[in-house]
């Protein structure tokens, strides 16, 4: 694909989300030889970049730069449940459930390397395994909360909660020592749970790929981004098989050596910092070529999918309300079972 002229701004002026957009800058300041180059001009440029979050369909009317480029302007967002008021590249997409507009698509998380940045992350080929598979993480859904409910009575697997981890704060667990075994852990397994968390996608998918062990997708209806061979080294289990994860996984253990190669060099050809930047203008030059329907059309929908968002965050509230009741009446042990924040698609 030839290179393109790419202008970078941020949806507006709030710290997050001009910090979404000096991370997209400085992931092309990291690329090894870029294809695409920056320019400082809305009007020279051929593809625009918003980065952060569109918190409504008023504010997605008022953004000057889709109002004046509707059909150069691309969207790049790592929020949990960004609606698509713009086509372009959400971290956490969703597949499709009924017709596929091909107006968004999944991708890494730029914030890996800075915000969130775990500097124990590395490549750790070689080491040896003890763990048939493993999970460190919040219990903060249904499928994470369910792992760590669920024995699985096996000496080699290992699953802990680490809801009290603060990566942005001051926490109980020290920061770097919880960095350090949370990769460590990742090092001694055969396969690595990927969960979704709060959003569909999960930071965790690309660190794993980055560590170099075969991950292990627990997402019903995470996209996952273009490009990768997945079905190489990936093992997709439904959410509502978490049970049966020593089953499926024991049957794939000869191969976990070779699945952790292949995600390792699927990351590097696909997310390294060196080429993230010129994958993420790729993905968003075929969205626009792909697109079934102009942008004017499509802001048709923005008020019928905010109402839709809205309703099912009520109902969703509404039923954590009535779950802490039952947690109050039953004598408040531990949290609800089967905990889940509102799902806007």
């Amino acid at each position: 694909m030839p290179g393109r002229k790419v202008y970078v701004a941020p949806v507006d002026c709030t710290e997050t989300n001009v910090a979404s957009m000096q991370d997209v800058l400085a992931m092309h300041s990291f690329s090894r030889s870029p294809r695409h180059v920056l320019v400082d001009d809305a009007e020279s440029a051929d593809l625009i970049v918003l980065a952060g979050h569109i918190n409504s369909c008023d504010e997605a009317r008022r953004n000057e730069l889709l109002r004046r480029y509707p059909n150069k302007t691309m969207l790049y967002t790592e929020y949990d449940f960004a609606l698509p008021y713009a086509p372009g590249i959400y971290a956490s997409a969703s597949r499709s459930r009924w017709i596929d507009l091909r107006r968004t698509r999944s991708f890494m998380y730029f914030s890996r390397h800075f915000l969130s940045l775990n500097e124990s992350v590395c490549h750790r080929p070689n080491e040896k395994k003890d763990l048939l598979f493993c999970f460190r993480g919040r219990r903060d859904c249904r499928v994470r909360g369910n792992l760590m409910d669920h024995d699985f009575g096996r000496p080699d697997v290992l699953v802990v909660d680490t809801s009290d981890y603060e990566h942005w704060g001051e926490g109980p667990l020290d920061r770097r020592q919880a960095q350090r075994e949370y990769v460590d852990t990742l090092a001694r397994s055969h396969f690595a749970l990927c969960p979704r968390g709060y959003g569909f996608g999960s930071i965790r998918l690309f660190e794993v790929m980055e560590i170099g062990v075969p991950p292990v997708l627990l997402s019903d209806w995470y996209a996952l981004p273009k490009g990768p061979d997945w079905e190489s080294f990936l093992i997709r289990v439904k959410e509502k098989d978490y049970a049966r994860l020593p089953e499926i996984l024991e049957a794939h253990v000869s191969e976990s050596a070779e699945r952790g190669r292949l995600a390792r060099a699927a990351w590097e050809r696909f997310f390294s910092p060196e080429v993230a930047f010129d994958r993420m203008i790729d993905q968003m030059e075929e969205i626009l070529q792909d697109s079934r329907m102009p942008q004017s059309v499509y802001r048709l929908w923005w008020r019928g999918l905010e109402q839709r968002h809205k309703l099912r965050t009520e109902a969703s509230v509404m039923a954590r309300r009535v779950i802490a009741a039952a947690r109050r009446l039953g004598g408040g042990k531990g949290r609800p079972r089967g905990w889940v924040r509102s799902d806007p698609r």
